[in-house]
Parts: C-alpha cells; structure tokens; sequence
C-alpha cells in the first residue's frame, strides 16, 4: 500500500531490550523512499517499544543520530559486546584508519556474535607512523566479510595508550 506516493511496509525486526531480553516484533510503517535503502535484511533501524510489552514497536522517525548512537552504547555495555572504556575511546580519541593483518575466530560466541581476534596496524594521522596491536572483537555476522586481511577500518585511539583501540564496524 502506498500512502503520498510512500509504500508503507510491514516490517519485521529483531532487537535485543535495554535488560537484554531478544525481542522478535513487527510494525506496520510508512517508509519514506529516501529510507528504503535501510529497510533491508540486516539493517539498522531506530525503534521505540513500551518496556511492559516489548512486542509494541513503532519505528522512529524522528530519531537524531546522537540520541540512536546513546541507546546503541548503553545497550552494547548492557550485554557484554563493549565496554564503557571502548565507548570513550571512540568518544574522545583520535580517529584514524586501520589495515586488517589477520582475523581468526576465537570459538567464543557473545551476545550471538563470534569473536574474532583482530590484529590491526593502526596510522598515526599526526606524523603518518604506525603501530599495531591485537584486540578481540565480537563481530556481527553482517560485518565479517569488512574485517578480512587487507581490509581498512575506521578506528580511534588514545594516544599515551596505543594499545587500547575502538573501531567502528560496518553492518552493510
């Protein structure tokens, strides 16, 4: 159905609650066409759902890109996929890039992502020097095929500890 030239959709999302409960639901919405790109197996949408029954979601229309980004983050620390630390790093360090040298499976699975440990050489955009470190990551499914050898990443480190890095995965 089509409401003003925009399909409206019945859409079927999994999510997981702020208390870690995985929640399977469906809405009906009105996707602007502009969005339809997002509305696809694997993508990310910003969602509201009433705490005492997590079944009713509405998708988020007027969600701003801070506000989803703070619910990602507490929801994250919440089961165990980051940690506050790796949350101000990513907040407060400097942004640069990293090459993938090796990805390997751990055998771990957290919160249903495997983790992958992840060696990474790291550019210092100050002076263009490197450094490398190892980090274990849990990795959505939908990320995996970004975190292969050679592939660069966006990643974010505090200098004085070059150890400690955060980096941003892409979903699609």
């Amino acid at each position: 159905m089509f409401i003003n030239e925009q399909p409206q959709l019945d859409i079927t999302l999994q999510y997981t609650t702020i208390d870690g409960q995985q929640v399977i639901a469906s809405c009906r919405s009105i996707v602007y066409l502009t969005d339809l790109a997002r509305v696809q197996p694997g993508g990310m949408l910003p969602l509201r759902y009433d705490p005492a029954n997590p079944q009713k979601i509405m998708i988020d229309k007027n969600a701003d890109q801070a506000g989803m980004q703070a619910a990602l983050d507490r929801q994250m620390v919440a089961s165990g996929t980051t940690t506050q630390e790796m949350i101000d790093i990513a907040n407060n360090g400097v942004i640069t890039q990293g090459v993938i040298l090796s990805a390997q499976p751990t055998g771990n699975i957290i919160n249903g992502m495997g983790e992958m440990t992840l060696h990474i050489k790291v550019t210092r955009p100050a002076n263009g020097g490197t450094f490398e470190t190892t980090v274990n990551k849990a990795v959505p499914q939908a990320s995996v095929a970004y975190v292969q050898p050679g592939s660069v990443i966006e990643v974010y480190y505090m200098p004085g500890n070059e150890q400690k890095i955060a980096m941003k995965l892409r979903l699609t």
